[in-house]
């Protein structure tokens, strides 16, 4: 965890982080075991949201309900949370179940209380260097392991990383992560993917990419 003296000269909103919203089909509703409670960020292939069982709280992630029936979103989705529930490391958020709720496909996750890095600094401005030195350290120690399973994550970004208020540092979102060890991966030499301000010049190319591109978006 991030020396707490650090994380105390952060600003960490007081209002809860989920939003209940009285409009929002799935308030209230049952995913197998996961109770939908709030909405906790909206993404281009669906939202995420508060969920509860009776093993406690998790992010749940619900793949909108027309991207479930193309073949291509669908693979890379259950890629995702299969290489996501694979990775055991205390940097990498953790996907605990996979399933299918009346043709609605949903993956949990690790709760995070906190906020992406991406909006600590917009609320905080610029991190001390020892703090910054810290965040980096942690996520090249997941990086390396995710490396040595095969997995480069090819969209590391500010945005892409959570800071819990307790102090743990999560790497999440690896729905562009390609698997290197058996070609598994979605996207192959040609195809441009990745956050522009954050690419490898061989991702802008469309090349096949490996850890360096990792390193280069972490750096």
């Amino acid at each position: 965890r991030l020396a707490l003296a650090a994380l105390r000269r952060l600003t960490f909103p007081d209002e809860p982080e989920a939003k209940a919203e009285a409009d929002d089909p799935f308030l209230g509703k049952s995913f197998g075991r996961y109770r939908v409670k709030g909405l906790l960020g909206i993404g281009g292939w669906g939202n995420v949201y508060l969920a509860e069982s009776e093993e406690g709280q998790f992010a749940l992630k619900i793949l909108r309900l027309e991207l479930g029936q193309s073949t291509e979103h669908l693979d890379r989705f259950l890629t995702e949370a299969r290489i996501t529930a694979s990775l055991e490391h205390g940097v990498i958020r953790r996907t605990v179940d996979i399933g299918r709720h009346h043709g609605q496909h949903y993956m949990a996750m690790e709760y995070v209380d906190g906020l992406s890095l991406h909006a600590l600094v917009v609320k905080n401005g610029p991190f001390a260097p020892a703090l910054s030195v810290q965040i980096a350290s942690r996520l090249a120690d997941a990086l390396q392991f995710a490396t040595r399973h095969g997995i480069v994550h090819r969209d590391i970004k500010p945005r892409n990383v959570l800071v819990a208020r307790a102090g743990d540092v999560k790497l999440t979102d690896f729905g562009l992560a390609r698997m290197l060890l058996d070609g598994s991966g979605m996207t192959g030499t040609g195809a441009v993917v990745g956050t522009p301000e954050f690419m490898s010049p061989e991702q802008f190319d469309g090349a096949r990419v490996d850890r360096r591109s990792d390193i280069y978006a972490l750096g």
